[in-house]
């Protein structure tokens, strides 16, 4: 196998068993829109509110609307605490090394498989292989896989 399929190789290992690979960055715009999608959740959040003690009040006194209201977005709120606390502190499935090692001697048979089967179409159509290895590249990158 070449230089270049080993460090595939190595990447793939990395980003199929889980270790620690870099983040991509995120733009101005990724920022614009996380921060405009926070403000507009926020929105509707207090909106639904509204619209549920608007609701309430039209059926029961006052003092018992908002109560109920406030108990219901109580209700809530505990509920999507509960499930972060628990999604936080879930502990991911130990994998052992014997499984580690079949998933690594695997990907390592599967890729020398496709260096196999490519080797010979690269070299006689050195020019579109170039050609379709930077178009996957451009279409990864759009991507950010």
């Amino acid at each position: 196998m070449s230089g270049i399929a080993v460090v595939i190789e190595e990447l793939l290992m990395a980003t199929v068993l889980a270790k620690k690979t870099s983040l991509p960055s995120k733009s101005k715009m990724d920022w614009a829109f996380m921060a405009l999608s926070i403000l507009l959740g926020c929105a509707g959040v207090f909106l639904s509110v509204l619209a549920l003690d608007r609701f309430f009040e039209a059926r029961y006194p006052l003092d018992i609307a908002a109560l109920s209201s406030a108990a219901i977005v109580l209700t809530v709120a505990a509920l999507i605490a509960a499930t972060t606390y628990h999604c936080r502190h879930r502990k991911p499935p130990a994998s052992s090394s014997a499984d580690r090692h079949e998933l690594e001697s695997n990907l390592h048979v599967l890729l020398e498989s496709i260096c196999a089967e490519l080797e010979s179409p690269v070299r006689e159509n050195p020019k579109t292989a170039v050609l379709l290895a930077a178009v996957a590249g451009f279409i990864t990158a759009q991507r950010k896989i």
